[in-house]
């Protein structure tokens, strides 16, 4: 599945997003839920495209800005992106491709502002073991941080993977 939006320069308006879930192979955790998520569109804003660059890897590395330990089941973890890879303090949101790996349990990504309510729908749907990956935007908190949550089975671990490209 995925979703394009195109919102003009100055637009202002309520986006509404509505997934359902048509059975098991569609959703690993197996809940099969419908929901509705409404997001406020207040522009203007611009995109600003940065070199990609890998800002988040919690299998660890040098050379990455943010790393492990892999993210736990069930509890949300905050990452700082601003000021790394070009992101400016004045940021209020990022372009991601998110990627999931060695996940112990089926399950899925959410990504949002950190210190807002965890959001209904997923950034990306895994099964146990697998490597998945979704590209996503994701407005920024105050501070220039996102947050992370892993709805999976509890005491499992997932490493996430994020680069920013704008």
């Amino acid at each position: 599945m995925s979703l394009e939006v195109t919102v003009n320069a100055g637009a202002r308006g309520v986006l509404r997003n509505t997934t359902s879930v048509a059975g098991n192979e569609a959703d690993p955790v197996g809940a099969n839920d419908s929901d509705t998520e409404t997001t406020l569109v207040s522009m203007p804003t611009q995109f600003f495209t940065v070199a990609p660059c890998r800002v988040v890897d919690t299998r660890g590395g040098a050379e990455v800005p943010v790393g492990g330990p892999a993210l736990a089941a069930r509890s949300a973890r905050t990452f700082a992106l601003a000021g790394h890879c070009g992101i400016p303090s004045t940021a209020q949101a990022v372009a991601l491709n998110v990627t999931v790996t060695q996940p112990g349990a089926p399950g899925n990504l959410r990504l949002f502002p950190a210190g807002l309510n965890l959001p209904l729908v997923s950034s990306v749907n895994y099964a146990a073991g697998q490597t998945r990956a979704s590209n996503v935007v994701v407005a920024l908190d105050a501070s220039g941080g996102i947050a992370a949550y892993a709805d999976q089975a509890s005491g499992t671990t997932v490493h996430i993977i994020v680069d920013v490209s704008g």
